[in-house]
């Protein structure tokens, strides 16, 4: 396993943690207000300060590439060739090619060179945290109705749905927190995931929520023994009820009739109309149609009015597979399940369970709203999970003495 130290985390830790928290989700939480208060752009603010601490820690160790920078170049190469048939014919196309391996390649990476140590891994989910709360509070606070649709609340003019995915990583991790603390901690824990959660409600959104949920049951379920998953599983239920009756007490009752309704609205028909459409896409062009190109190939039912060129289909799969082709699709697909086993293989803790939990809660997002360079949460997850060691398989050999000797099954940091 990887080796634990009991070195204390360092201020140096928490400003990196930081940085690449912010590099990360602050396409979700930039509002008029915070922006306002900063001489700088904070997304270029963030791009450069995140780019000096990589270019840092590279050179620091001589310029050397790790094995673990195999998956994340052949991934991103397998997204190069649809690159050809990119015509770059509208501007959501050209500013989305771009951004696509500019901003997210460079989060993956420095996710991957930042995030390597423990320390800097907790100080990110202490980050993570404290952003969640804050806007947690904020929205609790001082969120407005959104005057465009009934039972959401905001910040400024950000999007709902952007506030409820911050909110609900405060409730992932926070969640995963109760189960592995006592006495206070667990008080703070608890009453923390509780107070996103109705931040998370007041947003009006079903997608980050689900996720969540997924998020928490799967991390507590599948990173226990068999002894502990009955306790486990009781806790869950437990931590259910809490945070349906707090949801009930204290949310907007219009958000939850919004959560509530059945059937959907006029953006619910659309994104399912541009959904099946990317889908045969994805088949009728299997070196996909170009990046942002796909409102040149949805049938006029499908398109959004109100979205205008911007036309994908809230599902980071069905959009990779069908602008991309199938090429791209692999190269996403090598990410996922390489940063997925390596974060499931280190969740023998708090930290490396809220790493696990926050890939599964990002990734589960990416299927219900969002593009492929606006789920820049994702990206980070696939650089932290890239950033631990490879796993390897366990080989058995005797020694002189005819004894058998088991080797580890990962190898250490470099």
């Amino acid at each position: 396993m990887e080796r634990q130290t009991a070195r204390p985390v360092t201020g140096a830790d928490m400003f990196i943690g930081a940085a690449v928290l912010v590099l990360g989700t602050i396409n979700l939480w930039k509002v008029t207000t915070l922006q306002n208060l900063s001489p700088v752009d904070l997304t270029l603010a963030s791009l450069v300060v995140c780019l000096i601490l990589t270019l840092g820690a590279f050179i620091g160790r001589k310029c050397r590439l790790q094995r673990n920078w195999t998956v994340c170049f052949t991934g991103f190469i397998l997204f190069v060739p649809a690159l050809f048939v990119t015509a770059r014919d509208n501007s959501y196309s050209v500013s989305k090619t771009k951004a696509l391996f500019t901003i997210c390649l460079l989060v993956i990476i420095a996710a991957m060179v930042l995030l390597e140590t423990r320390g800097r891994r907790r100080s990110f989910i202490g980050a993570s945290v404290f952003l969640a709360l804050s806007v947690s509070i904020w929205l609790l606070v001082g969120g407005k109705p959104d005057v465009s649709t009934s039972g959401r609340f905001q910040i400024d003019d950000a999007n709902p749905i952007a506030m409820g995915r911050v909110a609900c990583i405060g409730v992932v991790v926070l969640a995963l927190a109760v189960f592995r603390t006592r006495g206070w901690r667990l008080f703070v824990s608890l009453s923390g995931a509780l107070i996103c959660a109705v931040a998370s409600v007041s947003t009006g959104s079903r997608g980050p929520l689900a996720a969540a949920v997924v998020a928490i049951a799967l991390v507590s379920l599948l990173t226990t023994t068999s002894k502990s998953r009955f306790a486990n599983f009781l806790t869950l239920i437990v931590l259910g009820v809490a945070g349906v009756v707090a949801v009930l007490q204290f949310a907007p009752s219009s958000s939850l009739e919004r959560l509530t309704a059945a059937g959907g609205g006029a953006s619910d028909i659309y994104r399912l109309a541009i959904a099946r459409d990317t889908f045969n896409l994805a088949f009728a062009h299997p070196l996909g149609v170009g990046y942002g190109e796909l409102i040149n190939y949805l049938s006029p039912n499908s398109i959004s009015p109100i979205q205008g060129v911007v036309q994908y289909p809230h599902d980071i799969l069905l959009e990779t597979a069908a602008e991309g082709g199938i090429l791209a699709f692999a190269g996403l697909l090598l990410m996922l399940i390489t940063s997925w086993r390596r974060l499931r293989a280190h969740a023998n803790d708090l930290v490396g369970q809220a790493m696990l939990g926050l890939w599964i809660f990002a990734f589960g997002s990416a299927l219900t709203s969002g593009d492929l360079i606006g789920n820049r949460l994702v990206w980070l997850m696939l650089g932290a999970g890239l950033a631990l060691p490879p796993i390897v398989r366990t080989t058995k050999k005797k020694g002189k003495s005819g004894a058998r000797i088991q080797r580890s099954k990962m190898t250490e940091l470099g």
